[in-house]
């Protein structure tokens, strides 16, 4: 039997560098959510703060507690 999850990366990711792979590879981010991180970063520069991702649609307090071990500025 294969399951549907997600493996968590195995280390950080750049959160100013990372692909929209990279991000997909996150715990409860698609497509749509890791396009709207890369198109925030376009708009507004490199992140400076894990916390600016509750910025960005699709992701509260609890998506980015979910996320914020696997990243790195």
């Amino acid at each position: 039997m294969s399951s549907n999850k997600k493996v968590p990366p195995s280390g950080k990711i750049s959160l100013n560098h990372a692909s929209i792979a990279q991000l997909m590879s996150l715990p409860g981010v698609g497509e749509v959510t890791a396009q709207h991180i890369l198109d925030y970063r376009t708009a507004h520069g490199k992140f400076t703060d894990i916390n600016e991702l509750r910025n960005i649609p699709r992701m509260g307090e609890k998506s980015v507690a979910k996320v914020a071990p696997y990243l790195m500025l």
